[in-house]
């Protein structure tokens, strides 16, 4: 005699075997219906449309955001985007990233200074500003005294208002005004470039270059000035401008003295620098009669 539970086990096996017969003959009664199996496949294929679709809505949902994410990065910050890209995407490889970013940097600063110490060099020979920034080294043949000058403002400049402001800020400070500089500058020089073509190479004019060009770039320059002040930055940030129009008033008054009458030729040598003049070449001798 089996037990109670050998007993329930055989019912149960019993219940689901009988229940998978009635299911595959039901499928099998019905295999003839072509609106059954069409109705069927219609369910499927809708179902795997959902799927597919939805899973797609999904990935363009996030190719979306990850490029609307990376671009917001890239105008908020190329640096810090670069490093976290590479922190994630490479490792222990982001140290190189660093590393190249500090040298293009530590480069920038070295063109900067050796650019702003050789121009007022140039400016001093011709006579536009103080003689002592034209002095040369006599070893080095290097404008000394004006890469004195200008480190030493360099360095008051940072360290004084860097101690008073931090150095967040002063960055910050200085961005803002060097921004405005370089307005001022690129600005400037547009409108050099359409008056020279106008007035001396009337013959390489160019409306596209020297009219149209001109006008975009002034234009986007206005705009950037625009957004820089408009609204008004915190403080201390909106001393940039101040510095900025300082320095104009600066570069007026230096004006102001070149034009001196006592030093009125100073333009006319304005794109020499006197001690690289090649001389002319002495005209040869005459070969004596034969």
């Amino acid at each position: 005699m089996s037990s109670p539970s050998l007993q329930i086990a055989d019912t149960l096996l019993a219940a689901s075997s009988a229940a998978l017969r009635g299911a595959v003959d039901y499928l099998l009664s019905r295999r003839s219906d072509e609106s059954y199996w069409c109705g069927e496949l219609t369910a499927d294929t809708t179902l795997i449309q959902t799927v597919i679709g939805s899973s797609a809505s999904v990935a363009m949902r996030n190719l979306v955001m990850l490029v609307g994410g990376l671009t917001l990065l890239f105008v908020t910050s190329v640096k810090l985007t670069m490093l976290v890209l590479a922190k994630n995407l490479w490792g222990v490889g982001w140290v190189l990233v660093l590393i190249a970013l500090l040298n293009s940097g530590i480069g920038v600063c070295i063109a900067c200074t050796t650019s702003s110490t050789r121009t007022l060099y140039g400016m001093a020979r011709t006579g536009a500003l103080p003689a002592i920034f034209g002095a040369v080294h006599p070893r080095h043949k290097t404008p000394y005294r004006a890469v004195m000058i200008q480190s030493a403002a360099a360095l008051l400049l940072c360290l004084v208002l860097g101690g008073f402001y931090g150095p967040i800020n002063l960055f910050n400070i200085f961005g803002v005004a060097g921004t405005f500089a370089y307005i001022l500058i690129y600005g400037l020089g547009n409108v050099a470039a359409w008056r020279y073509f106008r007035a001396v190479r009337r013959e390489s004019f160019n409306v596209v270059y020297h009219v149209i060009f001109p006008v975009i770039g002034t234009a986007a320059l206005v705009y950037i000035g625009y957004k820089s002040i408009i609204p008004l930055p915190a403080y201390p940030v909106w001393i940039g401008p101040v510095v900025t129009a300082v320095y104009v008033v600066a570069g007026l008054a230096a004006l102001a003295w070149a034009r001196r009458p006592a030093r009125a030729g100073w333009r006319a040598r304005a794109g020499e620098l006197p001690d690289t003049d090649i001389p002319a070449a002495a005209p040869a001798s005459a070969q004596p009669a034969a």
